[in-house]
């Protein structure tokens, strides 16, 4: 798909030997040091004039300089794409916990709130998104559906920062977290959605603690893995009464003294005993229509004092959103709560982009020995190999070529 977006360029330099004596001359200029003369005859001349050549998708550079060591020289490649018409539409909405732990600890709700006006800034803005092709919305929840940080699907990120939550709610009596709620809340934003890709991205730093009452299920079929240590359900559910939630808001797990309200409950044969296990199956019913992403913050062991006291770890903490995720590369750990400024983008980087999915391979001619691992790769942002715009870049050199 073609796709509008900033510029992005990639830096690309290696080491090579020139196989010889080396008795040449060289030439000097802003551009580095390479043999006189060097005036293009045709295009399979290096360091041509001009040294850019323009490609459908972007522009291409490449020149060699001297390393200071006799015969070898850094080869620089550079790679630049170029801002294109968007040709699909984009609907996202934004799932945001607004639950105690988000604005008690780290200032988690601070932070997430920045990343978020970054995120919204950059995919909404007019010069990357001209004819509205992408559409942003937000959904925030705690004890319940918050709607007094909500809004629907816009394409001015001043409507969505304006709607984030503020840092004066703590202890208000909603702080536990129902994470099906926001779920079910983005899923119906989007259900009038005609556009071609529709994308629920979930930010949460904790287990859920509230769950609807499921009431109907179908045999699980692996679709659920072993999120806690207890085993895979055998079924998922499938229903659910949206008017009774279980549990109190303080605790993971369902326990009879809490009360038949928090009370664990059968359905088909299996007993429900945490939240998990709904919000999980909310996720599922709606993972054929919508892509979705669940970005965990800081997520860590949890305890709760019902029943003796005990504890939930961090990885099935993990587990719980890597299931609500729609698969490989869609769950994100935010280590730290700042990383979720550099998962956002990641994310970004998915809607637009000027080149997608593109192979760059560069062979050496048979003068020149390509010295292994040489290779240092950078971009314009400057992350390198493996984060931000390069999170999903991968360089391969052999056989006298860099892929």
């Amino acid at each position: 798909m073609k796709l509008h977006g900033k510029k992005v360029v990639v830096f690309l330099t290696a080491l090579a030997l020139v196989i010889g004596n080396g008795s040449f001359s060289y030439s000097t200029d802003g551009l580095g040091t390479y043999p006189d003369p060097f005036i293009q005859s045709n295009e399979d001349i290096r360091n041509p004039d001009p040294i850019e050549k323009e490609i459908d998708e972007g522009w291409i550079s490449k020149y060699a300089e001297s390393s200071g060591e006799e015969d070898e020289f850094f080869i620089n490649l550079i790679v630049e794409g170029k801002q294109t018409e968007i040709t699909e539409t984009t609907d996202i909405v934004l799932v945001l916990d607004n639950s105690n732990s988000m604005l008690r600890s780290n200032n988690r709700q601070s932070v997430a709130n920045d990343a978020i006006e970054l995120f919204v800034d950059r995919l909404l803005n007019p010069v990357v998104n001209p004819s509205g092709s992408i559409r942003i919305g937000l959904v925030t929840y705690w004890s319940s559906l918050n709607s007094n940080y909500y809004h629907d699907l816009t394409t001015n990120a001043n409507d969505i920062k304006s709607e984030l939550p503020n840092r004066t709610d703590e202890n208000n009596g909603n702080g536990g977290t129902l994470t099906q709620v926001g779920l079910k809340e983005a899923a119906n934003m989007l259900s009038d959605s005609t556009a071609d890709n529709k994308i629920i991205i979930l930010l949460s730093d904790g287990v859920p603690t509230l769950s609807y009452l499921a009431n109907s299920s179908t045999p699980n079929g692996g679709t659920i893995s072993n999120y806690d240590g207890d085993g895979a359900p055998s079924i998922r559910a499938t229903g659910f009464n949206y008017g009774t939630v279980k549990g109190n808001g303080t605790n993971y797990r369902l326990f009879n003294a809490e009360g038949s309200t928090h009370d664990p409950y059968n359905l088909g044969g299996y007993t429900v005993n945490d939240h998990a296990f709904s919000t999980i199956s909310e996720a599922i019913l709606h993972k054929a229509n919508y892509e979705i992403y669940s970005i965990g913050i800081e997520l860590s062991d949890q305890s709760f004092s019902s029943n003796g006291g005990y504890t939930v770890s961090r990885q099935t903490a993990e587990n719980i959103m890597s299931n609500i995720s729609s698969g490989a590369g869609y769950y994100k750990n935010a280590e730290q709560v700042s990383d979720v400024v550099e998962i956002l983008e990641q994310i970004s980087t998915t809607v637009i982009k000027s080149i997608s999915a593109g192979i760059i391979v560069d062979p050496m001619g048979d003068m020149i020995d390509l010295i292994e691992g040489s290779y240092v790769l950078t971009a314009s942002d400057g992350s390198t190999i493996g984060n931000g715009l390069l999170s999903t870049v991968t360089v391969a050199d052999s056989g006298n070529k860099i892929e």
